[in-house]
């Protein structure tokens, strides 16, 4: 959750909602432990816009990356070695900074 996000609004998000595109925009992330919640629980975790790679779960590998769910339902591993802004962009729905593979 966080602003701007797939979760972070007061309304449900539509696909034609999600103007970066699908693809381009994270729905789900695995996360350190530590800021994991419960799936019962009403609270989720909310990423850090300044530093939006706090609190991802590392993959264990040669290359530090992490698994995102991104809004058309398939699932990446991400490296956790992209630019700060260009995670943020990841996480954020309608920024217009979509991103090209």
């Amino acid at each position: 959750m966080g602003d701007d996000t797939i979760f972070g609004g007061t309304k449900p998000v539509k696909f034609g909602d999600i103007e970066d595109g699908s693809s381009n925009t994270l729905w789900l992330v695995e996360v350190k432990a530590e800021f994991a919640k419960p799936w019962t629980s009403p609270e989720d975790y909310v990423f850090d816009a300044t530093n939006p790679a706090i609190g991802l779960a590392e993959l264990a590998g040669e290359k530090p990356s992490f698994l995102g769910a991104v809004g058309d339902g398939s699932v990446t591993k991400f490296p956790l070695s992209l630019p700060s802004k260009t995670l943020l962009h990841l996480f954020q729905k309608i920024d217009g900074n979509a991103l090209s593979w």
